[in-house]
Protein backbone atom coordinates (compact mmCIF):
# COMPACT_ATOMS: atom_id res chain seq x y z
CA UNK A 1 0.00 0.00 0.00
CA UNK A 2 1.35 3.42 -0.97
CA UNK A 3 2.06 5.94 1.77
CA UNK A 4 -0.45 8.76 2.04
CA UNK A 5 2.05 11.39 0.94
CA UNK A 6 2.96 9.36 -2.14
CA UNK A 7 -0.71 8.91 -3.07
CA UNK A 8 -1.40 12.66 -2.85
CA UNK A 9 1.71 13.41 -4.87
CA UNK A 10 0.63 11.00 -7.59
CA UNK A 11 -2.84 12.55 -7.90
CA UNK A 12 -1.78 16.20 -7.49
CA UNK A 13 -3.27 18.29 -10.35
CA UNK A 14 0.00 20.14 -10.74
CA UNK A 15 1.72 16.91 -11.74
CA UNK A 16 -0.78 16.14 -14.53
CA UNK A 17 0.14 17.07 -18.13
CA UNK A 18 -1.31 20.34 -19.48
CA UNK A 19 -4.41 19.80 -21.61
CA UNK A 20 -4.99 22.47 -24.27
CA UNK A 21 -8.18 24.48 -23.79
CA UNK A 22 -9.83 24.71 -27.24
CA UNK A 23 -12.11 27.58 -26.22
CA UNK A 24 -9.20 29.64 -24.93
CA UNK A 25 -7.17 28.88 -28.07
CA UNK A 26 -10.00 30.04 -30.36
CA UNK A 27 -10.46 33.17 -28.26
CA UNK A 28 -6.74 33.97 -28.41
CA UNK A 29 -6.63 33.44 -32.17
CA UNK A 30 -9.70 35.64 -32.65
CA UNK A 31 -8.19 38.37 -30.50
CA UNK A 32 -4.91 38.19 -32.43
CA UNK A 33 -6.81 38.51 -35.71
CA UNK A 34 -8.75 41.52 -34.42
CA UNK A 35 -5.55 43.18 -33.24
CA UNK A 36 -4.01 42.68 -36.68
CA UNK A 37 -7.03 44.08 -38.54
CA UNK A 38 -8.01 46.81 -36.06
CA UNK A 39 -7.02 50.31 -37.01
CA UNK A 40 -5.92 49.31 -40.53
CA UNK A 41 -7.20 50.94 -43.72
CA UNK A 42 -9.18 47.77 -44.45
CA UNK A 43 -11.11 47.93 -41.17
CA UNK A 44 -11.89 51.63 -41.58
CA UNK A 45 -12.86 51.18 -45.24
CA UNK A 46 -15.30 48.38 -44.40
CA UNK A 47 -16.93 50.68 -41.84
CA UNK A 48 -17.22 53.51 -44.38
CA UNK A 49 -18.64 51.18 -47.02
CA UNK A 50 -21.21 49.96 -44.49
CA UNK A 51 -22.21 53.57 -43.69
CA UNK A 52 -22.54 54.36 -47.40
CA UNK A 53 -24.66 51.23 -47.88
CA UNK A 54 -27.05 52.41 -45.16
CA UNK A 55 -27.28 55.86 -46.74
CA UNK A 56 -27.98 54.40 -50.20
CA UNK A 57 -30.81 52.34 -48.74
CA UNK A 58 -32.23 55.52 -47.18
CA UNK A 59 -32.23 57.45 -50.47
CA UNK A 60 -33.71 54.54 -52.43
CA UNK A 61 -30.58 54.21 -54.55
CA UNK A 62 -29.69 51.16 -56.55
CA UNK A 63 -27.26 48.91 -54.70
CA UNK A 64 -24.67 47.07 -56.75
CA UNK A 65 -21.35 45.38 -56.21
CA UNK A 66 -19.79 47.94 -58.55
CA UNK A 67 -20.73 51.04 -56.55
CA UNK A 68 -19.81 49.45 -53.21
CA UNK A 69 -16.47 48.28 -54.65
CA UNK A 70 -15.88 51.84 -55.89
CA UNK A 71 -16.43 53.24 -52.38
CA UNK A 72 -14.31 50.51 -50.80
CA UNK A 73 -11.39 51.18 -53.16
CA UNK A 74 -11.51 54.94 -52.50
CA UNK A 75 -11.68 54.42 -48.74
CA UNK A 76 -8.80 51.92 -48.58
CA UNK A 77 -6.64 54.02 -50.90
CA UNK A 78 -7.31 57.26 -48.99
CA UNK A 79 -6.68 55.69 -45.58
CA UNK A 80 -3.49 54.09 -46.89
CA UNK A 81 -2.23 57.55 -47.81
CA UNK A 82 -3.15 58.80 -44.33
CA UNK A 83 -1.19 55.96 -42.69
CA UNK A 84 1.86 56.51 -44.89
CA UNK A 85 1.95 60.24 -44.11
CA UNK A 86 1.55 59.54 -40.38
CA UNK A 87 4.41 57.04 -40.39
CA UNK A 88 6.67 59.39 -42.36
CA UNK A 89 10.29 58.32 -42.68
CA UNK A 90 9.73 55.47 -40.24
CA UNK A 91 7.84 53.61 -42.98
CA UNK A 92 11.00 53.14 -45.03
CA UNK A 93 11.47 53.60 -48.79
CA UNK A 94 10.27 50.12 -49.70
CA UNK A 95 7.09 50.39 -47.63
CA UNK A 96 6.44 53.87 -49.01
CA UNK A 97 6.77 52.63 -52.59
CA UNK A 98 4.59 49.58 -52.00
CA UNK A 99 1.93 51.50 -50.05
CA UNK A 100 1.72 54.44 -52.45
CA UNK A 101 1.60 52.09 -55.43
CA UNK A 102 -1.24 50.10 -53.90
CA UNK A 103 -3.13 53.31 -53.00
CA UNK A 104 -2.75 54.61 -56.55
CA UNK A 105 -3.96 51.30 -58.01
CA UNK A 106 -7.06 51.31 -55.79
CA UNK A 107 -7.89 54.92 -56.64
CA UNK A 108 -7.49 54.29 -60.37
CA UNK A 109 -9.77 51.27 -60.03
CA UNK A 110 -12.39 53.40 -58.29
CA UNK A 111 -12.14 56.03 -61.03
CA UNK A 112 -12.63 53.40 -63.75
CA UNK A 113 -15.70 52.01 -61.99
CA UNK A 114 -17.12 55.53 -61.57
CA UNK A 115 -16.50 56.21 -65.27
CA UNK A 116 -18.30 53.00 -66.26
CA UNK A 117 -21.27 53.84 -64.03
CA UNK A 118 -21.77 57.57 -64.69
CA UNK A 119 -19.07 58.98 -66.98
CA UNK A 120 -16.07 61.30 -66.82
CA UNK A 121 -17.40 63.71 -64.18
CA UNK A 122 -18.01 60.94 -61.65
CA UNK A 123 -14.56 59.54 -62.39
CA UNK A 124 -12.91 62.94 -61.95
CA UNK A 125 -14.47 63.34 -58.49
CA UNK A 126 -12.41 60.36 -57.35
CA UNK A 127 -9.32 62.56 -57.06
CA UNK A 128 -11.07 64.75 -54.46
CA UNK A 129 -10.70 62.13 -51.73
CA UNK A 130 -6.92 61.53 -51.79
CA UNK A 131 -6.41 65.30 -52.14
CA UNK A 132 -8.62 65.80 -49.07
CA UNK A 133 -6.49 63.32 -47.14
CA UNK A 134 -3.30 65.11 -48.22
CA UNK A 135 -4.78 68.48 -47.18
CA UNK A 136 -5.67 66.94 -43.83
CA UNK A 137 -2.24 65.49 -43.10
CA UNK A 138 0.23 67.89 -44.66
CA UNK A 139 1.52 70.99 -42.73
CA UNK A 140 0.35 73.54 -45.30
CA UNK A 141 -1.45 75.75 -42.74
CA UNK A 142 1.91 76.67 -41.23
CA UNK A 143 2.38 79.33 -43.91
CA UNK A 144 -0.36 81.42 -42.25
CA UNK A 145 1.37 83.44 -39.45
CA UNK A 146 -1.68 83.62 -37.16
CA UNK A 147 -2.13 79.84 -37.26
CA UNK A 148 1.59 79.15 -36.96
CA UNK A 149 1.76 81.18 -33.75
CA UNK A 150 -1.00 78.99 -32.30
CA UNK A 151 0.88 75.83 -33.24
CA UNK A 152 -1.51 74.91 -36.06
CA UNK A 153 0.26 73.56 -39.13
CA UNK A 154 -2.15 70.80 -40.22
CA UNK A 155 -5.93 70.57 -40.42
CA UNK A 156 -5.80 67.87 -37.74
CA UNK A 157 -4.13 70.39 -35.37
CA UNK A 158 -7.38 72.40 -35.22
CA UNK A 159 -9.56 71.38 -32.23
CA UNK A 160 -12.21 68.82 -33.19
CA UNK A 161 -11.17 69.06 -36.85
CA UNK A 162 -10.17 65.39 -37.08
CA UNK A 163 -13.71 64.22 -36.32
CA UNK A 164 -15.55 66.91 -38.30
CA UNK A 165 -13.27 66.81 -41.36
CA UNK A 166 -13.42 63.02 -41.60
CA UNK A 167 -17.20 63.11 -41.21
CA UNK A 168 -17.54 65.58 -44.08
CA UNK A 169 -15.30 63.46 -46.32
CA UNK A 170 -17.35 60.32 -45.61
CA UNK A 171 -20.59 62.23 -46.23
CA UNK A 172 -19.12 63.44 -49.52
CA UNK A 173 -18.33 59.84 -50.49
CA UNK A 174 -21.93 58.83 -49.77
CA UNK A 175 -23.38 61.67 -51.86
CA UNK A 176 -20.91 60.86 -54.65
CA UNK A 177 -22.00 57.22 -54.61
CA UNK A 178 -25.68 58.23 -54.68
CA UNK A 179 -25.24 60.56 -57.66
CA UNK A 180 -23.20 57.90 -59.44
CA UNK A 181 -26.18 55.53 -59.36
CA UNK A 182 -28.68 58.16 -60.45
CA UNK A 183 -29.93 60.07 -57.36
CA UNK A 184 -30.14 63.76 -58.28
CA UNK A 185 -32.84 65.27 -56.04
CA UNK A 186 -31.03 68.08 -54.20
CA UNK A 187 -33.25 67.82 -51.10
CA UNK A 188 -32.59 64.09 -50.78
CA UNK A 189 -28.84 64.57 -51.24
CA UNK A 190 -28.70 67.31 -48.60
CA UNK A 191 -30.62 65.14 -46.14
CA UNK A 192 -28.34 62.20 -46.95
CA UNK A 193 -25.24 64.34 -46.45
CA UNK A 194 -26.49 65.59 -43.07
CA UNK A 195 -27.34 62.09 -41.83
CA UNK A 196 -24.02 60.72 -43.05
CA UNK A 197 -22.06 63.57 -41.45
CA UNK A 198 -23.56 62.73 -38.06
CA UNK A 199 -23.06 58.99 -38.62
CA UNK A 200 -19.42 59.39 -39.59
CA UNK A 201 -18.77 61.80 -36.71
CA UNK A 202 -20.07 59.20 -34.25
CA UNK A 203 -17.85 56.55 -35.84
CA UNK A 204 -14.65 58.60 -35.81
CA UNK A 205 -15.28 59.96 -32.31
CA UNK A 206 -15.84 56.41 -31.03
CA UNK A 207 -12.63 55.20 -32.70
CA UNK A 208 -10.72 58.07 -31.06
CA UNK A 209 -11.74 56.85 -27.61
CA UNK A 210 -8.98 54.26 -27.93
CA UNK A 211 -6.40 56.69 -29.36
CA UNK A 212 -6.39 59.33 -26.62
CA UNK A 213 -2.76 58.81 -25.61
CA UNK A 214 -1.48 58.68 -29.20
CA UNK A 215 -3.51 61.70 -30.30
CA UNK A 216 -2.38 63.70 -27.27
CA UNK A 217 1.24 62.80 -28.03
CA UNK A 218 0.83 63.81 -31.69
CA UNK A 219 -0.90 67.07 -30.81
CA UNK A 220 -4.27 66.12 -32.34
CA UNK A 221 -7.03 67.74 -30.20
CA UNK A 222 -9.89 65.32 -30.81
CA UNK A 223 -13.15 65.21 -28.89
CA UNK A 224 -11.76 62.47 -26.61
CA UNK A 225 -8.52 64.39 -25.98
CA UNK A 226 -10.31 67.63 -25.12
CA UNK A 227 -13.01 66.13 -22.88
CA UNK A 228 -11.74 62.70 -21.80
CA UNK A 229 -13.19 59.32 -22.69
CA UNK A 230 -16.15 59.44 -20.31
CA UNK A 231 -17.51 62.86 -21.29
CA UNK A 232 -16.69 62.30 -24.98
CA UNK A 233 -18.76 59.11 -24.96
CA UNK A 234 -21.73 61.08 -23.57
CA UNK A 235 -21.38 63.73 -26.28
CA UNK A 236 -21.17 60.93 -28.82
CA UNK A 237 -24.50 59.54 -27.59
CA UNK A 238 -26.18 62.95 -27.97
CA UNK A 239 -24.89 63.31 -31.54
CA UNK A 240 -26.13 59.79 -32.34
CA UNK A 241 -29.59 60.72 -31.08
CA UNK A 242 -29.50 63.74 -33.43
CA UNK A 243 -28.52 61.36 -36.25
CA UNK A 244 -31.51 59.16 -35.40
CA UNK A 245 -33.83 62.18 -35.36
CA UNK A 246 -32.60 63.29 -38.80
CA UNK A 247 -33.28 59.80 -40.18
CA UNK A 248 -36.76 59.71 -38.60
CA UNK A 249 -37.71 63.21 -39.80
CA UNK A 250 -36.37 62.49 -43.29
CA UNK A 251 -38.40 59.29 -43.42
CA UNK A 252 -41.53 61.05 -42.13
CA UNK A 253 -41.06 63.79 -44.75
CA UNK A 254 -40.71 61.31 -47.59
CA UNK A 255 -37.06 62.12 -48.33
CA UNK A 256 -35.91 58.72 -47.07
CA UNK A 257 -37.23 55.25 -47.74
CA UNK A 258 -39.56 53.49 -45.23
CA UNK A 259 -36.51 51.53 -44.07
CA UNK A 260 -35.63 54.64 -42.06
CA UNK A 261 -38.27 53.69 -39.48
CA UNK A 262 -36.16 50.67 -38.51
CA UNK A 263 -32.79 52.34 -38.98
CA UNK A 264 -33.56 55.29 -36.66
CA UNK A 265 -34.11 53.29 -33.43
CA UNK A 266 -31.30 50.91 -34.36
CA UNK A 267 -28.92 53.88 -34.45
CA UNK A 268 -29.76 54.83 -30.85
CA UNK A 269 -29.13 51.27 -29.61
CA UNK A 270 -25.79 51.16 -31.43
CA UNK A 271 -24.79 54.57 -30.06
CA UNK A 272 -25.59 53.46 -26.52
CA UNK A 273 -23.29 50.48 -27.07
CA UNK A 274 -20.50 52.70 -28.38
CA UNK A 275 -20.94 55.12 -25.49
CA UNK A 276 -19.96 52.35 -23.09
CA UNK A 277 -16.47 52.47 -24.61
CA UNK A 278 -15.80 55.44 -22.36
CA UNK A 279 -16.03 53.20 -19.32
CA UNK A 280 -15.15 49.73 -20.60
CA UNK A 281 -12.02 47.62 -20.40
CA UNK A 282 -9.84 46.87 -23.45
CA UNK A 283 -10.96 50.25 -24.78
CA UNK A 284 -8.09 50.52 -27.28
CA UNK A 285 -8.96 47.28 -29.07
CA UNK A 286 -12.72 47.74 -28.82
CA UNK A 287 -12.57 51.31 -30.12
CA UNK A 288 -10.74 50.08 -33.22
CA UNK A 289 -13.17 47.22 -33.91
CA UNK A 290 -16.59 48.02 -32.42
CA UNK A 291 -17.51 51.22 -34.36
CA UNK A 292 -16.86 49.61 -37.75
CA UNK A 293 -18.64 46.46 -36.58
CA UNK A 294 -21.71 48.43 -35.50
CA UNK A 295 -21.73 50.24 -38.86
CA UNK A 296 -21.88 46.83 -40.53
CA UNK A 297 -24.74 45.85 -38.20
CA UNK A 298 -26.75 48.98 -39.08
CA UNK A 299 -26.16 48.30 -42.79
CA UNK A 300 -27.42 44.74 -42.28
CA UNK A 301 -30.57 46.06 -40.58
CA UNK A 302 -31.01 48.57 -43.42
CA UNK A 303 -30.85 45.84 -46.06
CA UNK A 304 -33.39 43.71 -44.18
CA UNK A 305 -35.65 46.74 -43.70
CA UNK A 306 -35.46 47.53 -47.42
CA UNK A 307 -36.50 43.97 -48.25
CA UNK A 308 -39.36 43.96 -45.73
CA UNK A 309 -40.67 47.52 -46.07
CA UNK A 310 -39.78 48.15 -49.69
CA UNK A 311 -38.43 51.32 -51.21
Amino acid sequence: MLPTTTLFRATDARSLPDVPNPTRAVRNHARAALVKIAGTPISAAIGITAQVTTSLVLVRAELSIAVLAMVLCVAVGSYAIDHLVDEGKAAGARRWARGSGMAALLLVTAALVAYALRGAVAAAITIVFPLSVAAYCMPWLGVIPALRRRGIARVKDIPYAKNAYTALCVAGAAVWAATTVGVHDARVLVAQGLAMSLSAFVNTAACDLGDVDADRRDGVPTLAVRHGRHHASRILLVIAVCWSVVVAVGTWGGLFAPAGWLIAPCVVVVAATLARLGRGANVTLLADVLPDGTDAFVAFVALIARHVLGG
